[in-house]
């Protein structure tokens, strides 16, 4: 049985959707592409967890009264194929490229 992964809840993904919480996010993580932002927080995939608790601080900045219980839900099944598959893909991507010689530097 695998460990279910915590992700932002959907009141925590609406916080950080604002424009405040962009600009928090972009402060936080250095960047000046608010796109950058949009994507990871539409797709909503769980980092570590320590990512993900500086960004629950991010959201505390704009809704301290939140509480933990508001701020993460579990991951779906779904969600979790989702994530597997993703990464499935890309693992067969770079074993693929390998075997071609495409990542060997050795290669002449």
């Amino acid at each position: 049985m695998s460990k279910k992964r915590k992700v932002f809840s959907d009141a925590a993904i609406e916080l950080l959707n604002s424009p405040e919480g962009k600009q928090l996010l972009m402060a936080f993580f250095g960047i000046k592409d608010r796109r950058t932002v949009e994507t990871h927080l539409a797709n909503n995939v769980p980092s570590c967890i320590f990512l993900n608790l500086n960004i629950g601080e991010v959201i505390r900045v704009l809704a301290p009264d939140m509480k933990d219980s508001q701020l993460f839900r579990e991951e779906t099944n779904k969600e979790a194929e989702r994530r597997r598959s993703i990464l499935v893909g890309k693992v067969s991507k770079y074993d693929k490229n390998e075997k071609n010689g495409e990542n060997n530097q050795n290669a002449e």
